[in-house]
């Protein structure tokens, strides 16, 4: 998971419209997700970016 956030982060550098509308870098992580913790995220609302790492991590560490 944290292999997928620095390189989710290092694209989204070079893709303005994404890196500076928040809702949208959030949305844009949570659907390139491993579809087992996009499913099991389905259940906590996406309220933020850090949010949802940290949610994704908690999930990952729960299917290990």
């Amino acid at each position: 998971m944290a292999e997928y956030e620095v390189g989710f982060n290092q694209i989204v550098h070079f893709v303005s419209h994404v890196l500076h509308d928040k809702v949208k870098k959030t949305r844009c992580f949570h659907q390139g997700l491993h579809p087992t913790i996009c499913h099991m995220l389905g259940a906590f609302p996406i309220t933020d970016f850090r949010s949802i790492v940290e949610q994704a991590l908690g999930v990952e560490l729960q299917l290990s």
